[in-house]
């Protein structure tokens, strides 16, 4: 009796892959259809290479690298519209980037600084740090300058910045720099 199956395009890595089929053509197919689904989402990600997730139902959830050489998380639902979340907003989201460079996340961690006034951080790291008694999220980030970094919020749903405060402040900072 079949326990599991996957399709070529998924199969590469186990147990030596398809043997009738062409996974690099099963696997090129799939990436176009990746591109098609993350562009309906409202990414820009021509996908060059992906991971799937263990499957959860009606969710197709895959880590996309895109030509460009940033990337993400997509979760593309069946009949239903995805959603496409940068590597840093992907943790807040409960997915974490293992295809991508470390630090992909850190340009939209940057950007969420500046929509709270802190212009001299660029964030070359960051951690999930936690969740608080009100739901919301705290991701650790550190400055490139070296200064202490920042514990900023999130709301999961959608992933959106709804504050932030420096380490100085915060307490339970843990990345170099911010201790």
């Amino acid at each position: 009796m079949l326990a599991q199956n996957w399709d070529c395009a998924k199969a590469m890595g186990i147990l030596g892959g398809c043997t009738l089929t062409d996974a690099r053509e099963a696997a090129t197919a799939q990436a176009s259809l990746y591109t098609k689904l993350a562009k309906a989402a409202g990414s820009n990600c021509d996908v060059d290479k992906y991971a799937v997730f263990p499957s959860t139902g009606a969710k197709d959830v895959v880590e996309l690298v895109c030509k460009t050489g940033d990337g993400g998380i997509g979760i593309f639902e069946a009949g239903g519209k995805g959603v496409v979340y940068d590597c840093g907003h992907a943790l807040v989201a409960g997915y974490k980037c293992g295809l991508n460079k470390p630090d992909s996340a850190n340009a939209a961690l940057t950007a969420d600084l500046r929509k709270f006034d802190q212009k001299t951080c660029q964030v070359s790291d960051s951690r999930l740090a936690g969740k608080t008694s009100k739901g919301t999220f705290l991701m650790e980030v550190a400055c490139a300058d070296g200064f202490k970094g920042y514990m900023i919020e999130y709301k999961d749903a959608p992933v959106t910045a709804v504050g932030a405060t420096g380490c100085a402040f915060a307490g339970g900072c843990k990345l170099k720099g911010n201790t």
